[in-house]
């Protein structure tokens, strides 16, 4: 998201010399896998000033071409299964005020942004998924899980907990695999 200094997911500034006064005129590109859980339609939403498109395995789901102050432009798409799929969020700023959202809306019209509590997680890197059972928060350090990682590389991993409520957990190289 960009809030009036440019600002991207969530605190890290753009680069000189976007960062340094008004952040007009630009243009950027936001690629990376979005993982669901379920096969199954999805309401995505895109908060916008200026333009934007988004692509979701290639397919355009949602756009808004012209110059225009922040509005909410919504668009569907239907997931034939579980697993990751491609996201692409061009956006850009021609002038004046400045902000670029993406969410995702439940039925009721609920908005959560990516990566902000909503059951979908975007990540750079197409991740490799094990699902967990019989998984139990021991203390406010510890989790215990069972996980099959049977076709997992051999070699340091790094980690992503994801709670069906609160903060995502990253561990860098946090599970080595023999």
């Amino acid at each position: 998201r960009t809030e009036g200094g440019g600002e991207i997911f969530p605190t890290t500034p753009f680069p000189s010399p976007w960062n340094s006064g008004a952040v007009d005129n630009l243009a950027a590109r936001y690629s990376g896998y979005v993982h669901v859980p379920s096969a199954g339609a999805r309401t995505f939403g895109v908060n916008s000033d200026d333009g934007f498109r988004l692509r979701i395995n290639g397919a355009v789901v949602a756009e808004y071409p012209p110059p225009r102050g922040p509005g909410v432009t919504t668009g569907n798409y239907t997931f034939p299964a579980a697993g990751s799929y491609s996201i692409e969020l061009t956006w850009y700023e021609n002038g004046g005020g400045d902000i670029v959202q993406l969410f995702q809306e439940a039925t009721g019209g609920t908005r959560t942004l990516l990566n902000g509590g909503s059951e979908l997680t975007v990540t750079l890197d197409d991740p490799i998924i094990f699902t967990g059972t019989n998984v139990q928060v021991l203390d406010a350090a510890n989790i215990s899980a069972e996980l099959d990682l049977t076709g997992a590389q051999p070699g340091p991993w790094s980690v992503e907990i994801t709670p069906a409520q609160g903060s995502v957990c990253r561990l860098v190289n946090g599970l080595t695999v023999e």
